[in-house]
């Protein structure tokens, strides 16, 4: 089992809202219930086992095929983002999707994902490689809908 922790938690800087950090990133390759939970096998053979009625950001489980990203802080949470099909002109290859807008610093994404209870703040770590498209006139948020993450959760692309 994984036990998930926050280490080093930033803030964006004039937001009140709590970061999601996430601390265990990975390939889901199988899931199963177990009891009152769900647990996960990544491909790397690590287990994260969750509340089947845990907080699910987004309000769905992980699937086979998708990046499982979780954390413990501000509470226990889950996510998951699906692998998009390459497009030259807008989808670098191994791009599993993350919707929402999104502003960054040097080294970390702070992405705005979607759920019902209401929307949350991603804090993803860049890659070397990151790209984007640059940003709206006048505002510090990225041009495009999403971030793509690879299999270690670390964010190589804003765009589309």
């Amino acid at each position: 089992m994984i036990a998930v922790a926050c280490g080093g938690c930033s803030l964006l800087s004039g937001s009140s809202q709590a970061m999601y950090v996430p601390d265990t990133a990975g390939l889901v390759r199988q899931h199963e219930v177990v009891g009152q939970s769900i647990r996960y096998v990544l491909d790397d053979g690590r287990v994260l086992t969750f509340p089947a009625n845990g907080n699910y950001i987004g309000g769905s489980q992980p699937r086979a095929g998708a990046i499982l990203l979780a954390g413990t802080q501000p509470v226990p949470w889950v996510y998951w983002a699906a692998l998009r099909a390459p497009d030259p002109n807008l989808t670098p290859p191994g791009c599993y999707v993350i919707f929402g807008r999104a502003t960054m610093n040097a080294t970390q994404v702070f992405q705005t994902v979607g759920d019902a209870r209401g929307d949350v703040i991603m804090v993803l770590p860049k890659t070397g490689d990151w790209t984007d498209e640059g940003y709206e006139n006048g505002t510090d948020l990225l041009v495009g809908v999403g971030t793509c993450v690879n299999p270690q959760g670390k964010a190589f692309h804003f765009g589309y």
